[in-house]
């Protein structure tokens, strides 16, 4: 369960980031230096939100803090743009347009952090269950897989992404300098593309996660039994 809702977050990933310039230069008409402070503050997300981890673990399970960070991905990629659809949002090329998406870039920063952090932690627990059935130390295989599968799948998601353009009828070769030269209807649906559709795969991961059950109180008597193990 672990692995396929994993799956499907790298597709969404891959999906979002091939469609992320489109919508910087034609949905929310920025410039090449406010892309660059808007690329710039999901890492600083990102570093803010590694301090946060061990508190939440701590109050919570490694289970919950995931879904809290897939939910918080879901929630800053589908809102400024249902907000603009819905003529919510501030005009594009306004100051408070600009502070407004930097802000919810930091927060998602934050809260994705705390999926990446748990899932991690999550699969060196699934590393002790599978030592304690099996006898065999595997964490080199089961971390390995998962990278080689993130890589596919978000070639998949980079795939999904050129299809979504194709449904849409983005017009070839169009830049931001003719901006224009698109359609309303067809930005429109650029943007209906890379929110909602695209956190359709969020709340599928979401939907796989539910059935994570290696909780604390478990994991703690699967160390038990090998310290017992090895000591025997």
């Amino acid at each position: 369960r672990l692995f396929s809702g994993t799956l499907l977050m790298y597709i969404m990933i891959g999906t979002e980031s091939a469609l992320s310039l489109y919508m910087y230069d034609f949905f929310w008409g920025l410039g090449s230096q406010e892309i660059m402070y808007l690329s710039l503050m999901y890492p600083v997300g990102l570093i803010a939100g590694a301090g946060v981890t061990r508190r939440l673990h701590e109050l919570w399970d490694k289970g919950p803090t995931l879904i809290l960070g897939v939910s918080g991905w879901f929630f800053c990629q589908v809102t400024p743009v249902l907000l603009r659809l819905g003529d919510q949002m501030p005009p594009n090329g306004t100051e408070l347009l600009i502070g407004t998406l930097l802000g919810v870039r930091v927060v998602q920063g934050v809260l994705v952090q705390q999926a990446l952090v748990s899932f991690s932690s999550m699969m060196a627990d699934i590393a002790d269950e599978h030592e304690l059935d099996t006898g065999l130390r595997q964490e080199g295989v089961f971390f390995g897989v998962v990278s080689f599968s993130g890589k596919a799948a978000s070639g998949a998601g980079s795939f999904c992404a050129g299809l979504a353009l194709d449904v849409i009828g983005w017009p070839a070769g169009a830049s931001a300098a003719g901006a224009l030269a698109v359609p309303p209807e067809t930005i429109r649906a650029l943007g209906i593309a890379y929110g909602p559709m695209v956190a359709v795969f969020a709340l599928l991961a979401l939907f796989a996660y539910r059935g994570y059950d290696l909780d604390r109180e478990r994991h703690a008597g699967i160390l038990e039994a090998l310290s017992e193990r090895h000591r025997q």
